[in-house]
């Protein structure tokens, strides 16, 4: 039996169709692992900032319900000095740090340049935040 023209054809074509499913599918399967990688790291990181959120919401609502709450109590006209705020700032800013997981703080080197400037201001906003409420 003679070879037909469309045997001859798929028999040559067959594996050209063959190595281009298969680059369509790696193709396909890097940039679905890609989708997962940015997925992932994605969720790592909102679940680190809410993390930390809560780390420097504890430690500021602790600061203000006992270190100055027992300075205001102490001081004569009710407030605090510059110097004292400055001191208790500093005191919760060590605080979260030593409190901050090391992998943490790597995870959120991924997004924000100044970590320590970032929390400070995470610190003066819910201080802002708790003078309002008062």
């Amino acid at each position: 039996m003679e070879p037909t023209l469309i045997t001859i054809l798929v028999n040559q074509l067959a594996p050209l169709f063959a190595a281009v499913i298969a680059g369509l599918v790696a193709v396909a399967i890097a940039r679905f692992n890609k989708w997962i990688r940015t997925k992932t790291d994605s969720e790592e990181v909102l679940t680190t900032f809410d993390s930390v959120f809560q780390i420097v919401d504890v430690a500021v609502s602790d600061a203000n319900a006992t270190v100055v709450a027992g300075l205001k109590e102490a001081a004569a006209d009710g407030k605090i000095t510059k110097e004292e705020a400055e001191a208790v700032k500093a005191k919760v800013f060590k605080q979260i740090k030593d409190t901050i997981p090391p992998k943490s703080a790597k995870v959120l080197s991924k997004v924000i340049a100044d970590l320590d400037a970032y929390l400070m201001s995470l610190i003066e906003k819910l201080v802002s935040e708790a003078k309002l409420n008062q």
